[in-house]
């Protein structure tokens, strides 16, 4: 939800015209308007009351309400968390809440500090309200807060018990009712028209579930799963489209997705932009359903050794929460081009459902996520050849690592160096059109 909102706008001079240049959808459609509670709100043409963004208001979408209290303001993001809330508190008086911490750059005076660079390449676990700035505050994802005579948090952030879920079970009953919930456009929000594939389990099961009538599938110079993804469509009976990440557009959508999502993390810059290839060739459509975060849950990324020693993190519990404060399943890049992406995976009860599997039956020394793939033959999202077959992951499959690599000129396994590249690149944005 494109916002910011002001406790006192009296105490703080707001350069619309730059908050207008830094709320996503950059369009510069900034509308006004002051709270009977307390507080000025700026938001764009996105929200239709005011108060609400028309986005899918379910479990695995990106949403946000602003609520106007008799005594102050609730602020509420979706379930999870994937709109995130930062708070910026001055020394004169005021305090700024916004999804975008950019936005806080539009207020005269304001300058957004980063961590220190060394501590912000250092690969390892955070916790899940971890912010790289010094002076602005993420609240927890998935929680709501009332802002008045003073702050106060309504409700807690469904993660710390998430996360803590142990598995031991081994009927995947709940699984998968959980996942076939999931997969349904709530009421009032953008159909589900589409699906990007690889080919692989998860983005089968996405696809399959939500009946995608389109599907994308990507590859560069260096590598691609289009024969995969083909084979996946003809089933589906979809209309399918193979989109080339070719070299030159490289540089130009890491620039973005740095902006959008507003990243310092460079795998996390990697992986985004090779999302955004897909977010772009499928715009205007706006509701697309992806097999995102699969690979975390079952522990999938626990078999891939390259890229546990890029992020320095070794558990599952330690690479869902580095979705939360990495950026990664930001929505902003999406809702620039007009899309809601539709991660069928990312939702309470399917992460719960996964996380309570004994992990040990993941892995039959053949196929990862053999639960997974069980399960979609026996309820008939999938045919057996389909959910069996072997897949080795979009990065490694579009070896889409080697090209950024080479466009920043940094050596293929430098993930520090890439870190350090997003982080002076959000500097230089997050300087531009910033308040006198």
């Amino acid at each position: 939800m494109p916002f910011l909102w002001v406790s006192d706008a009296s105490a703080v001079r707001v350069d619309e015209a730059s908050l207008a240049a830094r709320l996503c959808p950059y369009s510069n459609r900034l509308s006004a308007l002051d709270l009977p509670s307390g507080g000025r709100l700026w938001h764009t043409s996105l929200v239709t009351s005011a108060l609400e963004l028309p986005a899918q208001k379910s479990a695995c979408s990106a949403w946000g309400r602003i609520e106007p209290l008799p005594t102050g303001v609730r602020f509420t993001t979706d379930p999870l968390g994937t709109l995130p809330l930062w708070k910026f508190t001055a020394r004169e008086g005021f305090t700024a809440v916004s999804p975008e911490a950019k936005a806080f750059t539009a207020l005269a005076g304001v300058t957004l500090q980063l961590k220190a660079f060394d501590k912000l390449t250092t690969a390892g676990e955070r916790p899940i309200d971890w912010s790289p700035y010094r002076n602005v505050e993420r609240l927890p994802p998935g929680s709501s807060w009332e802002a008045g005579a003073r702050w106060r948090e309504v409700t807690g952030s469904p993660w710390p018990a998430l996360l803590a879920t142990s598995g031991s079970a081994t009927d995947t009953s709940a699984l998968g009712e959980a996942l076939e919930a999931s997969s349904q456009s709530e009421s009032g929000g953008p159909p589900i028209q589409g699906a990007f594939i690889s080919g692989g389990i998860d983005s089968s099961v996405a696809a399959a579930l939500t009946h995608a009538r389109h599907t994308w599938s990507l590859g560069t110079r260096a590598g691609d799963e289009f024969a995969q993804a083909a084979q996946l469509a003809k089933h589906l009976g979809s209309q399918h489209r193979e989109i080339q990440l070719v070299d030159s557009d490289i540089l130009p959508l890491w620039r973005e997705v740095i902006r959008a999502n507003e990243i310092f993390d460079g795998m996390t810059a990697e992986i985004v932009l090779q999302l955004a290839s897909l977010v772009k060739a499928s715009s205007p459509m706006s509701g697309i359903a992806t097999g995102y975060g699969a690979d975390l849950l079952f522990g999938g990324m626990l078999r891939h050794e390259m890229y546990l020693a890029a992020v320095g993190v070794r558990t599952t519990r330690g690479l869902i929460a580095r979705t939360l404060w990495s950026g990664e399943l930001s929505p902003f890049f999406a809702w620039q081009h007009g899309v809601t992406l539709h991660p069928v995976f990312w939702s309470p009860p399917v992460i719960r459902a996964a996380l309570s599997l004994d992990p040990s039956i993941h892995f039959d020394g053949t196929h990862e996520k053999v639960p997974l793939r069980r399960l979609a033959v026996s309820r008939g999202w999938l045919p057996e050849p389909l959910a069996f077959r072997p897949k080795v992951g979009m990065t490694v499959g579009t070896a889409a690592y080697q090209l950024v690599a080479q466009q920043l000129g940094l050596e293929v396994m430098d993930y520090a160096g890439r870190s350090r590249l997003a982080m002076q690149r959000l500097l230089l944005e997050l300087q531009q059109h910033a308040a006198s």
